[in-house]
C-alpha cells in the first residue's frame, strides 16, 4: 500500500462538443495552471518460484491492484473557444474542476531477484493487467464560487502493464536500503462511456458518449527492509 500528494502541475480540459451561453462549439480547450490532489494505491499478490539457486530466484505471481487519484484544478485560461465563464483566477476561491478517478485491475506477472555481490541485490517484476476497470467523476464549478455546475460520470474497461525494479544494498545481513523505479500504465478501450448527470448539460448530453481513459505513472522510490528471524521463521518489514 502507498500514497502521495500532488502539489504542482496543470490540467487541460478538452471537449469536442460543448454548450456555452447558448452557442455550440466544435472544440474547446482550457488550461488550469494550478493542480493539487492526492493518490493512493495497493496491491496484493500470491505466487511461487519455479527457478531457484543459491543467489537467485524467479517466480510467477497473480493478484489484485487498485489505484485512486483525486485532482482539483484552479484557474482557467482559454486555449480554444471561450469556455472560461466567469473567468476565475488560480490564486483565490475554489477549484474550477475536480477529477476523482478509481482504477482496479487483475495482475499476472513474473518476478525475479539476484544477489550481484554478497551485499548488492537486484530485483524486479513485470506484470500484465489483462482486466482493468475504470470509474471517474468529473465535476465543473462556476468560476471560483464553489457552486457545482456540471457533473460527468465515466466508466470503462481495458488493460495495462506495470514494471518495477529495485537495487538494494545490505548494510547488515538483516538490514538493506534500496533505490528503485517504476512505470504503471492503464487504459480503457475506446468504447468507454461518459454521461452528464446534471441539469446544465441536459438534455444535450443525456445519452452516453464514447471515450478512452488512460493513466500513466513514472517515478522513483527509496526503500528500507529489515528481516527478523524468530526461531527459524523469517518476517520482513519494509
Amino acid at each position: 500500500m502507498g500514497g502521495g500528494v500532488t502539489n504542482t502541475g496543470q490540467m487541460n480540459d478538452e471537449d469536442s462538443v460543448l454548450i456555452n451561453l447558448g452557442a455550440v462549439g466544435a472544440y474547446s480547450n482550457t488550461l488550469s495552471p494550478a493542480v493539487t490532489g492526492n493518490i493512493s494505491y495497493g496491491a496484493i499478490d500470491g505466487g511461487f518460484d519455479f527457478m531457484r539457486g543459491p543467489s537467485y530466484k524467479v517466480g510467477l505471481f497473480g493478484g489484485y491492484f487498485a489505484f485512486k487519484q483525486d485532482m482539483s484544478a484552479f484557474g482557467c485560461t482559454v486555449v480554444a473557444f471561450n469556455n472560461c465563464t466567469p473567468n476565475p483566477v488560480p490564486t483565490s476561491g475554489g477549484p474550477v474542476i475536480t477529477e476523482n478517478d478509481k482504477w482496479t485491475a487483475v495482475r499476472i506477472g513474473l518476478a525475479a531477484e539476484a544477489m550481484l555481490t554478497n551485499r548488492v541485490k537486484l530485483s524486479g517484476d513485470v506484470a500484465y493487467l489483462p482486466w482493468v476497470w475504470f470509474n471517474g467523476i468529473d465535476q465543473h464549478f462556476v468560476g471560483n464560487t464553489g457552486v457545482l455546475d456540471e457533473i460527468f460520470q465515466a466508466s470503462g474497461k481495458g488493460n495495462g502493464v506495470q514494471i518495477d525494479a529495485l537495487l538494494s544494498y545490505y548494510l547488515t545481513p538483516q538490514w538493506s536500503v534500496g533505490l528503485g523505479g517504476r512505470y504503471w500504465g492503464m487504459w480503457t478501450t475506446p468504447n468507454g462511456e461518459w454521461t452528464c448527470t446534471s441539469a446544465p448539460c441536459l438534455p444535450t448530453f443525456a445519452q452516453p458518449s464514447y471515450f478512452r481513459a488512460q493513466v500513466e505513472q513514472l517515478g522513483a522510490f527509496v526503500q528500507t527492509s529489515y528481516k527478523f528471524d524468530w526461531g527459524g521463521s523469517v518476517a520482513t518489514l519494509h
